[in-house]
């Protein structure tokens, strides 16, 4: 998940999420599957 590999636990957006970058938001949004 992007928050846990980014933020390494810390509550809430860290300062690697802001602002996040349109491709690797996307990276993990294809990873998504739905059941």
């Amino acid at each position: 998940d992007m928050h846990a590999d980014l933020c390494h636990g810390a509550f809430g957006l860290c300062e690697a999420m802001k602002p996040t970058k349109g491709t690797e938001l996307l990276k993990y949004l294809r990873k998504v599957e739905f059941k």
